[in-house]
């Protein structure tokens, strides 16, 4: 039986374990007396029935914490013991509370925050504390490097919270609300991917392709999300106009605010449309950063992907080329005469999505690699590249003996 459960502690509360969202409070002696407990499968027991009720932990060391962070305890319930696995994100000396983080300095909060953040397995602790520690309180970096000893006073409870949220693996831009792409703030929700910098690839290879920045361009952003590509563009070029396309309202309605925020509002749009179904062309340029990650592979994930990103965003089908079929079925009808198409792709996909634009008489321009030195993204053209080019550039990708583009953020 797997659940989340609502515990209220008679004693004590050492460490405090996240399922779900549902807080499950251990303590850190061997029974923990509880008042209440609310199981989400089966009939909710009572305080009445539950007067004796402890939380036993683990004694064998293979009941213990297992290399996925897991932890099996078990509950009580009157006569009966149910077993729950439940995802283990501990904070040490009593953390889930406001008054716990108000008494710290904050110097303190970051600390404690950066070990509890690294034994559960988060990538980024000291940063991800230091962010945290600095937004709850209202103030930035610098501040809080001069203000170490300082307490956090007021501040403890949004700190109690962002630290919850964070041990239960919430990205810190989406506990925060915004992340920042291209130098540009960008309101985040629950219908927008996350902004990543390899993205910013997009942007860098579709400047190339507008070499007069002041030029009356049209650009097409198919699954726009938070708009982040479009946007950054409109903010290089000058004389451009966009549209961006979504699925989800939610999206629309976050990329709308984005642009507005960022100066782009009078010269983007924003629609709904099942890829470019709904859209009509010529267009000077096309990008997008569809989703491309093959369905079964979205649970191997990390949790701040899996869970919190939509999976829409995500899921690309069972080969996670469902996305690029679509939208190059519509380039060539699309594109004026010597556009192009800026497609961001997986690490290994390259050539298939290549070989698919082919299939629509479209040329290979480029593969760009992004920072990390992986394949991040495809220029594909309606025309302007013969084919004896586009085999060059197919035989430069397969050695391997240098990028085949480098690109700088100014072109």
């Amino acid at each position: 039986m797997r659940g989340s459960i609502t515990v209220s502690p008679r004693s004590c509360a050492r460490q405090r374990i996240l399922d779900r969202g549902q807080d499950l409070v251990i303590c850190e002696r061997e029974r923990l007396e509880v008042e209440r407990v609310q199981v989400s499968e089966g009939d909710p027991a009572t305080p009445a029935s539950l007067a004796s009720t402890v939380l036993t932990k683990p004694q064998s060391p293979r009941e213990g914490p297992r290399a996925d962070g897991s932890l099996t305890v078990w509950v009580g319930l009157g006569r009966r013991i149910v077993r729950l696995n439940v995802e283990r994100a501990a904070i040490l000396g009593g953390a889930g509370e406001p008054a716990f983080w108000s008494a710290l300095s904050r110097g303190e909060a970051v600390s404690r925050l950066r070990a509890a953040f690294a034994e559960a397995g988060i990538e980024t602790p000291g940063m991800d504390a230091r962010i945290l520690v600095a937004a709850a309180l209202g103030i930035d970096a610098a501040r809080l490097v001069t203000s170490r000893g300082e307490p956090v006073g007021a501040g403890g409870e949004r700190l109690a919270d962002f630290a919850a949220r964070r041990l239960a693996r919430e990205p810190v831009a989406r506990i925060l609300g915004s992340r920042e792409f291209w130098g540009l703030p960008f309101l985040l929700s629950a219908g927008t991917l996350e902004p990543r910098p390899d993205t910013e690839t997009v942007v860098e290879a579709a400047l190339a392709r507008a070499p007069d920045r002041a030029a009356a361009l049209s650009i097409l952003d198919l699954g726009t999300g938070s708009g982040c590509i479009l946007i950054a563009l409109l903010g290089e070029l000058g004389g451009a106009t966009g549209l961006g396309i979504d699925r989800s309202l939610d999206a629309l309605s976050t990329a709308r605010r984005n642009a507005d925020a960022n100066g782009a509002g009078s010269r983007a749009l924003f629609a709904v449309s099942d890829w470019a179904e709904a859209v009509t062309g010529p267009v000077d340029l096309v990008v997008a950063n569809p989703p491309y990650i093959p369905g079964p592979d979205i649970a191997r994930l990390d949790p701040e992907v899996a869970r919190h990103d939509p999976r829409a965003a995500l899921d690309g089908g069972s080969d996670g080329l469902s996305a690029y079929r679509s939208i190059l079925a519509d380039l060539p009808r699309l594109l004026a005469p010597g556009a192009s198409a800026v497609l961001e792709v997986g690490h290994d996909q390259a050539v298939s999505v290549a070989s698919l634009g082919r299939d629509h008489g479209l040329t290979l321009d480029a593969v760009l690699r992004d920072l990390g030195g992986r394949d991040r993204v495809v220029v594909l053209s309606r025309a302007g590249r013969t084919r004896a080019t586009e085999r060059r550039v197919l035989a430069s990708y397969a050695q391997r003996k240098k990028p085949l583009v480098a690109l700088g953020r100014n072109g």
